[in-house]
């Protein structure tokens, strides 16, 4: 018989916290984005998703980008013990690639993937388990958004300068606020550590066309399917209203744009979660989903005033996605 695989679960994902951050939020009209996560079939929906409209995922020089991202960043790994930490890693096949070639120079690493959904954490785990010995794979369950004490959860194993940290945060950036993203990674990077990460960006010169483009990406019968079913399991009906996906600036007056899902009612719904009651009167908007979109320089300059110096980036030709390493 296999042997089984232990998971470390954040407190944010305690049955009392994510009770009371879904009845926050739906307070708010807004859908917290691990939500959209959390069971099997939304996993296995946003992964079909990923693979039809993602620049990572159907344009090759995407993948390059990241391979050679990859050589670069682990050609200066001197240590010979490695510690890669894979946040908001989703199914992980990123990160396999990384531990695959960390394996081909001899390193000895310890994986630690860390997502908001239990089915893709494991799912990064199993990927990892082809790859090198179960016992060195270490599954973190967290929200990245509420986990204010996320760098204490994910401090680094024993073993001091002996051990080289590797941090991923692969195609998660356009998903939070960008304050929340510069803060909780300034927080977790320690001195001497190294975080990889790619981002959306916004190709050309940014013009209407452009962002039209990129809107579609969202506005499809995979995007509707994989974000109803959380509308569904929530006990809303499809006739309620209609999904609305719109470009529009960020509310922190950062400079960026995102592109935005909303539910629009049609009729009034009320909506029974636990022990309590939400109603949406018809016109009102309920947020399903955000993806931000950005420059290079913006990226860097936000991870720059918190203390994250950029050592490279890699660009698609595309201009859609970039790859960036930075140091602490």
């Amino acid at each position: 018989m296999s042997s089984g695989l232990s998971v470390n679960i954040h407190p944010s994902l305690f049955p009392a916290a994510v009770r009371h951050d879904l009845l926050a939020a739906l307070k708010a009209r807004r859908v917290p984005s691990r939500c959209h996560y959390e069971s099997l079939r939304q996993a296995q929906k946003w992964l079909d998703l990923h693979r039809a409209y993602a620049p990572s995922a159907r344009d090759p020089d995407c993948g390059s980008a990241l391979t050679e991202a990859y050589r670069v960043v682990t050609g200066t790994i001197r240590a010979r013990r490695v510690e890669l930490v894979g946040l908001c890693c989703g199914d992980g096949s990123k990160e396999a690639e990384m531990l695959a070639g960390l394996g081909r120079a001899g390193k000895a690493v310890v994986y630690r993937p860390c997502d908001g959904s239990l089915p893709l954490v494991l799912a990064a785990a199993l990927a990892a388990a082809q790859i090198q010995p179960r016992e060195t794979i270490h599954p973190q369950l967290c929200d990245f958004q509420n986990a204010e004490d996320l760098a204490s959860f994910l401090a680094p194993a024993a073993g001091g300068r002996q051990i080289r940290r590797l941090v991923t945060f692969f195609g998660a950036v356009p998903n939070f606020s960008p304050r929340l993203v510069a803060t909780r990674l300034a927080d977790i990077l320690r001195p001497g550590d190294q975080l990889l990460l790619s981002a959306n960006l916004i190709p050309g010169r940014g013009s209407r066309q452009d962002w039209e483009r990129l809107r579609q990406q969202y506005d499809n019968p995979l995007t509707r399917e994989w974000l109803g079913l959380f509308l569904s399991d929530l006990g809303i009906p499809a006739t309620a209203g209609q999904l609305q996906t719109i470009v529009e600036p960020c509310p922190e007056a950062s400079g960026l744009r995102r592109i935005t899902v909303y539910f629009r009612f049609s009729q009034p719904v009320e909506v029974r979660i636990y022990d309590e009651s939400r109603r949406y009167r018809t016109g009102e908007r309920l947020r399903l989903f955000f993806s931000y979109r950005y420059t290079p320089e913006l990226l860097s300059g936000m991870l720059g005033k918190k203390g994250l110096s950029l050592a490279g980036q890699w660009l698609a030709q595309s201009g859609e996605e970039g790859v960036f390493w930075l140091r602490r």
